[in-house]
């Protein structure tokens, strides 16, 4: 996925949060930072495991594959989060 972030300090962080069980449990992985975009913009890379979605079981096969995820945005000392006001990011895999 990618991401765009003010350029609001040179030491910042990106996460993607992102639950395949409707947050019982989620996984987080580090943005990596991709290029300077323009006008104090910068774009943040990361990737999500889905491998587990995909296990070879039936019942697994046949469930419904829906990823949510929210997003963090650390600089300054301060953590800024973006889950689609309030309706975490959702994609249905098929």
């Amino acid at each position: 996925g990618n991401v765009i972030v003010r350029n609001i300090d040179f030491e910042k962080r990106v996460f993607a949060r992102y639950s395949t069980d409707e947050w019982g449990s989620y996984t987080e992985t580090n943005g990596t930072y991709a290029s300077s975009v323009h006008g104090g913009i910068d774009r943040f890379t990361f990737n999500l495991d889905l491998a587990e979605l995909f296990a070879s079981t039936e019942e697994r096969l046949l469930k419904r594959k829906v990823v949510k995820m929210a997003l963090r945005f650390e600089a300054q000392g301060r953590e800024f989060w973006d889950n689609c006001c309030g309706t975490n990011y959702e994609v249905e895999l098929t």
